[in-house]
């Protein structure tokens, strides 16, 4: 028996994550390097050209992926504190607890948007967007602070984290070279550097 073609959105939707899952699967197993089209198919369980019926390419796949990753992220806020300090920890703590999505936020911008439609650059863009609104909006009633400075201080919290990533997102060997010659200052440790960085933006001395 031929297979099955997918006809109603809602089967198309399914099988477009069943992509975007088998596609962070492979991440997650192996965090150095995208995986090819040809093995998140194969993980997929579906042909190579279906992947494509998708997603046009393995850029906007991992976008994508991104965006999903994104949405759990945001959901994962418990937000029972009023204390600022104690969000900051819940804030870095989570994106420490997603090296996926860190490792996919920090090649966004210099790779995976670099070859994609202008469509699907503004679709990424705008639900990172509406995400980072969303945490701001449920941030409000919690923190006297305008919504609007609090969206602002989120997009400056994300990018300042991303970057500290980028930097402290090397493998153990080189870290323990940076330790053996002295080299404390420019060894970079996410969470300490991180919230560094956020409690002066945030208004903690």
């Amino acid at each position: 028996m031929g297979k099955i073609r997918s006809t109603s959105l809602e089967e198309k939707e399914i099988k477009r994550t069943m992509i975007i899952n088998a596609a962070f699967e492979l991440l997650d197993d192996q965090l150095d390097k995208l995986p090819s089209i040809s093995e998140v198919a194969k993980k997929a369980g579906v042909a190579k050209g279906t992947v494509y019926t998708y997603f046009e390419t393995k850029e906007e796949l991992f976008l994508s992926v991104l965006l999903s990753l994104f949405h759990e992220w945001a959901k994962s806020f418990q937000f029972d504190t009023k204390k600022v300090e104690h969000f900051l920890e819940e804030f870095v703590d989570s994106l420490l607890a997603r090296p996926v999505l860190l490792k996919l936020a920090s090649k966004a911008p210099v790779v995976l948007e670099r070859n994609v439609s202008e469509e699907v650059f503004l679709k990424y863009r705008k639900g990172l967007a509406k995400l980072l609104d969303g945490v701001a909006e449920v941030m409000h009633p919690k923190f006297e602070v305008p919504q609007e400075n609090l969206r602002k201080k989120m997009v400056l919290s994300y990018n300042v984290l991303i970057g500290v990533w980028q930097n402290y997102d090397i493998s153990s060997d080189l870290k323990n070279c940076l330790v053996a010659n002295n080299l404390e200052i420019v060894n970079i440790d996410f969470k300490r550097d991180g919230l560094a960085i956020l409690k002066p933006l945030w208004g903690l001395s």
